[in-house]
């Protein structure tokens, strides 16, 4: 017989405040936040998910028919919402949501910043090893469809260093698992959220 309650579950740890994250392309920052939910019980918001959740497409196509300032507008009308969310957890940012200076400012004011760094020349590989799988073509909106060189990414790369600089952890992805990196930020969510741990006693 099924144990009342036995499905239920609560998060391992409690925030004060949201975790952001956001990183370098092509060093798999999205799969580790996706995975740290997964294994906390955090509540888990992707912010370019959610914009394309509002515009009935995937944000590379949106870009190409509404421009990248259309996109910025809607990062800064969605994200305030996600970050007073309650219970906290952790939100998600596509490389190209903190490029403006006050959508920066406001984030740091109200949540931790995790900033994931790759190398450029391994973001331009990884990057490369993705085009391979996807017949040539990256469909993300901040980046170059076609990379033939470091350099391409140089724009990118250098809008993304002011948010490395004033981020509350940095985390070095170049030759580490998803899974270590994971674990990493696990022991780490107590600190950077102002947070307590919670009992884990099994319902």
């Amino acid at each position: 017989m099924t144990q009342a309650g036995y499905y239920d579950y609560a998060p391992t740890v409690s925030l004060a405040r949201p975790i952001a994250c956001i990183g370098h392309p092509g060093c798999a920052y999205r799969e580790v936040v996706y995975d740290l939910a997964a294994l906390t019980g955090l509540t888990l918001h992707d912010l370019d998910h959610r914009i394309e959740h509002e515009v009935g497409q995937n944000l590379w196509s949106y870009v190409r028919e509404h421009g990248e300032d259309e996109l910025q507008r809607l990062e800064r009308v969605l994200l305030p919402g996600l970050l007073s969310q309650s219970p906290s957890g952790i939100i998600l940012l596509g490389e190209g949501a903190l490029r403006n200076q006050e959508q920066l400012q406001r984030v740091l004011a109200q949540a931790a910043v995790v900033f994931f760094h790759l190398p450029p020349t391994a973001c331009y590989w990884a990057l490369r090893r993705r085009l391979v799988e996807r017949n040539g073509v990256l469909m993300q909106p901040w980046l170059p469809d076609r990379l033939e060189a470091p350099q391409d990414l140089q724009p990118l790369l250098e809008s993304l260093r002011p948010v490395a600089v004033v981020a509350d952890h940095v985390i070095d992805m170049e030759g580490q698992s998803v899974h270590d990196v994971v674990l990493v930020l696990q022991r780490l969510l107590p600190t950077l959220g102002s947070a307590s741990e919670i009992s884990t006693t099994p319902h």
